[in-house]
């Protein structure tokens, strides 16, 4: 399970990681659970005073007790493409 912090949102410092591409590189946490994920990024997130471009936007996560009623949808040639000839 990972979490990748998407572009607008920029809440975790780069201070210190390797960059390869500075507009493309995000910091994000790689857990086994989504619980675990959520418990990293609230301890990596906001500013350091050492990324300018770091926001301190707040972060919500409420753990589900059960999945019934949730509605999971996903997009099945994503999933399950067609095979494609090799060229």
């Amino acid at each position: 399970m990972g979490l990748q912090v998407y572009a607008l949102r920029l809440d975790v410092s780069r201070h210190g990681a390797m960059a390869l591409s500075w507009t493309m590189d995000k910091i994000g946490p790689m857990a086994r659970t989504v619980e675990d994920c959520a418990l990293v990024f609230e301890a990596i997130r906001g500013s350091d005073g050492l990324d300018a471009t770091v926001k301190d936007v707040p972060f919500n996560y409420v753990s589900l007790k059960t999945l019934k009623g949730t509605r999971i949808g996903y997009l099945k040639k994503r999933l399950n493409p067609t095979p494609q000839p090799f060229q």
